[in-house]
């Protein structure tokens, strides 16, 4: 197993890691941790692993799981469209809790938004993530 330092680009995708077009195969929770699992397309299985998960919200995940794209963000710079579809999906109230409120009490987490060109859709909001993979 091998660790490694996660980057992403100016508009939140994570880099540095081969995800793209890769098949999502498993979501597995314990002890606080949420551990995305997908074959890459050279073969190799990795590990997208969030801790001190406060939120997970996974939609059509037996419909494919080709991955898209996966975003990460610190929660105070998600995208305000991004944060009010993840608390619609949620059903926060939101004629109680606004964005700014949601951001303001998540000010020191992380938000992921894992997307498929088909099937599964993931959101988070967790502490720390980390990547492995089987060398």
């Amino acid at each position: 197993m091998t660790d490694m330092t996660l980057t992403t680009d100016a508009d939140g995708i994570l880099r540095g890691i081969p995800y793209h077009d890769g098949l999502l195969a498993g979501i597995h929770t314990a002890n606080g941790e949420v551990a995305l699992q997908w074959t890459a397309n050279d073969g190799r299985s990795l590990r997208l692993v969030l801790s001190g998960v406060r939120f997970l919200s996974c939609q059509n995940f037996f419909e494919g799981n080709v991955i898209g794209d996966i975003f990460l963000w610190d929660v105070s710079l998600a995208p305000e469209a991004e944060l009010q579809d993840f608390m619609e999906l949620r059903q926060f109230d939101l004629s109680r809790t606004s964005v700014a409120d949601f951001r303001s009490a998540h000010r020191n987490e992380k938000y992921l938004s894992l997307d498929s060109s088909i099937g599964a859709e993931v959101r988070a909001v967790f502490t720390s993530v980390r990547v492995e993979w089987d060398s």
